[in-house]
């Protein structure tokens, strides 16, 4: 599953395509009614219970995070209410989350020869991402603030499974654990 937006382009839509992602709209994050979020949830049943040892990838914030800065607000529900009804639908026995962390260098000095080499040859944007995010500002209101990021590199960091029926039952508690296993994660990465 992905933010529909990062699917647009000719090429990401037929990547996409091929690997079998969903695009699911979204605001900050979190599915759009126009995103159909049940059908969303719905959507990532069918496919956990498609086949024994079915797997989905899910950023379970609803986007990525280039400032390696996560915020228990921004993980989202979605993927702990689709491990639930498939936990229904199939049983809860052989199903796992896999907590992942992703670090993003941001320090010039991690650059890689290939990437010095882009930049020698004119590719000042190289691996340049310029995208917003919808805040709310001190007045309440939703702005729109721009990023820039610049990624040298990334360094992933994969946990030990953790078993559906380990978790807790409410979604936004089970979410939660595997936010704070993830943010553990993040923190080797940072070191590594």
């Amino acid at each position: 599953m992905a933010k529909a937006e990062e699917l647009r382009s000719i090429l990401r839509g037929t990547l996409a395509a091929w690997a079998g992602v969903v695009g699911i709209q979204v605001e900050g994050g979190k599915a759009q009614e126009s995103g159909g979020g049940q059908t969303v949830v719905d959507t990532g049943v069918s496919m956990l219970s498609v086949s024994e040892g079915a797997r989905m990838l899910v950023f379970p914030q609803g986007k990525l995070v280039f400032n390696n800065k996560l915020r228990n607000e921004d993980f989202r529900t979605g993927s702990t209410r689709v491990l639930s009804a498939t936990a229904t639908a199939v049983g809860g026995n052989d199903l796992y989350v896999l907590p992942v962390a992703v670090y993003y260098k941001r320090d010039p000095k991690d650059a890689t020869g290939f990437h010095r080499f882009m930049n020698a040859i004119g590719f000042k944007n190289f691996r340049r991402r310029k995208d917003f995010e919808k805040v709310v500002d001190a007045a309440g209101n939703k702005v729109k603030e721009d990023r820039t990021f610049t990624t040298y590199g990334a360094t992933v960091v994969i946990g030990k499974p953790m078993a559906y029926n380990d978790l807790p039952k409410d979604p936004r508690e089970a979410i939660n654990a595997v936010a704070a296993e993830i943010q553990k994660l993040l923190t080797i990465a940072e070191k590594a």
